[in-house]
């Protein structure tokens, strides 16, 4: 529902198209499909249920800077498995919230039946011109 020209929950503002992979996806192959699409993650999948998030920071840290070849380590060797998601009914003001106590600028959105059904970032935040209420400043 939108409020005074704003959007207020999570499925007004995300990108329902995500760019998914399996887990046995190189780190090259991985870089290469975040260059291609503009983005900055993919969710992993594996037989149709989402088992991690890789970023391009895990790409840097966890994969090249730790000595791995990009050519032959697997995503699943490096990505977040344990990755927090939100609803499309949350709203903006929780999202803000997650991303900002857990350090983290995305969110993979699932539907009730936990299925993915898109992804919302601290961009798509930004870009709508999200200020938290003075109760939620600090």
């Amino acid at each position: 529902m939108v409020r005074y020209g704003f959007p207020t929950k999570v499925e007004e503002i995300m990108t329902k198209k995500v760019v998914t992979v399996g887990p046995d996806v190189t780190a090259l192959e991985a870089a290469k499909l975040m260059r291609d699409n503009g983005i900055g993650c993919l969710v992993v999948i594996e037989d149709g249920n989402m088992i991690g998030i890789v970023t391009e920071r895990d790409l840097v840290v966890r994969a090249i800077a730790a000595g791995s070849h990009p050519m032959w380590v697997k995503i699943r060797e490096f990505m977040t498995p344990k990755v927090l998601t939100c609803s499309p009914e949350t709203t903006i003001a929780e999202v803000n919230r997650i991303m900002s106590s857990k350090g983290i600028r995305r969110l993979p959105v699932v539907n009730k039946e936990g299925k993915l059904v898109g992804i919302v970032t601290s961009r798509d935040i930004a870009h709508y011109g999200y200020v938290p209420p003075p109760s939620v400043q600090k």
